[in-house]
């Protein structure tokens, strides 16, 4: 299958990632500083930014505050292919050409794969084996047409989520976000009132 891309998508995890969230149970950034190591001391022994691979691996539950946030809100919400030839996909038959919508906002919502899909559960990422199918989750795309930048971008969102988190406390403002589905899934305004940490 073909894939038709959109690199601002990969600009945009970041944004999505740490803004859309905050109406979440005191929000992404309330929950990584509850639940990583980055809030509760500093890393590398040092008030500086995070390393790779240094840091990274103390940061399991960093991880799993990003994971969340990119299941609720992939930046990316609709994904699109084209087979080059006819196939059938779930006993329908796809003719050569068609385009075919593989909805990432839906199936990261479907309760068949998530327990309380509408809420932000950081915590399921943690310490479970993963009994879903393959593309239950996949904010960066999947099999050999998946995001390019995706390794890096996952890397770069936990190093960059630790080190903030060691600076500065955030307050939620922005009570609810009303999320706009154009080129990728836009969060509007969120606001928080910050603190510079002692």
């Amino acid at each position: 299958m073909r894939g038709t891309a959109d690199r601002s998508a990969e600009r945009r995890v970041h944004e999505a990632t740490l803004g859309f969230p905050e109406q979440r149970r005191g929000g992404a950034l309330g929950a990584a500083e509850r639940i990583s190591d980055a809030g509760q001391r500093p890393l590398s022994g040092h008030l500086v930014v995070a390393t790779f691979p240094r840091d990274r691996e103390r940061l399991e539950r960093t991880g799993a505050v990003i994971d969340e946030a990119l299941r609720l809100y992939p930046p990316a919400y609709a994904i699109y292919r084209e087979p080059v030839t006819e196939t059938t996909l779930g006993g329908y038959a796809v003719p050569a050409d068609a385009t075919v919508m593989l909805p990432a906002y839906q199936i990261h919502h479907d309760e068949r794969w998530w327990d309380a899909p509408d809420e932000f559960r950081p915590e399921r990422w943690l310490g479970s084996s993963d009994d879903r199918p393959e593309y239950a989750y996949f904010p960066f795309g999947g099999g050999p047409r998946h995001c390019i930048g995706m390794r890096f971008a996952r890397m770069e969102l936990q190093l960059a989520l630790a080190t903030i988190l060691q600076r500065i406390r955030f307050e939620r403002v922005t009570e609810t976000l009303e999320p706009d589905a154009k080129v990728t899934l836009d969060p509007g305004t969120v606001l928080v009132r910050t603190e510079t940490r002692e």
